[in-house]
């Protein structure tokens, strides 16, 4: 991970993750538009999205969108609540000369429940999906609260409605009261009655301490069934 930029002030800078780029704004505080944690799932995502179609929900600043196209899926859907982040998604594809306005590129403000129901409407369906939920939201608009604790087996469920035969699912938390153990088994359960198989948990980098600690990231990989 590399930075670019004129100095520790208001100014733009820029992330470089290996060949990828992202766009940082150093006013923000610590939400400067890129969670390092995520780097290796980050990677993980470029290498493989050759030809599908991608669904980023709880998109942020996109940085798995940027992946998904920089790796050559076929369609990237980014998902988020604000248009902010959406708009700075935006500004990441051009850091690395990807054109946003694209046809096979979707940009949806909404709540990301709200548009798995709508996809079904749709029957839409997606190669993987990409859920990083916060641990606790709430909509301005329609006064939702969101607790992952409480709503991540709704959300694991209509993820999974979503998924092709044999899509993925990758899931990540950084929800501090239970510890990567405790998520593994309410997953692998949820996991189940969704038709999800297959759960595979992602360690930390090398550069992050493993999961001894609740507050750290718990990343798990699963396959949606081919029967």
């Amino acid at each position: 991970m590399f930075f670019s930029g004129a100095g520790f002030d208001n100014s733009p800078w820029v992330f470089q993750e290996g060949e990828a780029r992202y766009k940082a704004h150093m006013d923000r505080g610590q939400n400067v538009g890129l969670f390092l944690d995520q780097r290796e799932n980050r990677q993980r995502i470029y290498e493989s999205s050759k030809s599908k179609s991608v669904l980023n929900l709880f998109a942020f600043t996109c940085g798995f969108s940027v992946q998904a196209a920089r790796g050559g899926a076929a369609k990237v859907v980014s998902v988020d609540l604000f248009r902010s982040y959406l708009d700075w998604g935006k500004e990441n594809f051009r850091e690395n000369e990807l054109d946003p306005d694209l046809q096979h590129y979707e940009w949806r403000c909404m709540d990301s429940l709200e548009y798995l129901a709508w996809a079904k409407k749709k029957d839409l369906r997606f190669d993987t999906i990409i859920c990083d939920p916060p641990s606790f939201s709430r909509s301005k608009k329609s006064k939702k609260v969101f607790r992952v604790d409480k709503d991540f087996g709704v959300l694991l469920k209509a993820c999974a409605d979503r998924l092709n035969l044999g899509g993925t699912l990758f899931f990540s938390t950084n929800f501090e009261k239970w510890d990567a153990n405790l998520w593994f088994e309410k997953l692998s359960t949820t996991a189940q009655e969704a038709g999800l198989e297959a759960i595979e948990q992602n360690p930390s980098q090398w550069d992050f301490e493993w999961q001894t600690k609740a507050a750290m990231l718990k990343s798990f990989c699963l396959t949606k069934a081919t029967r």
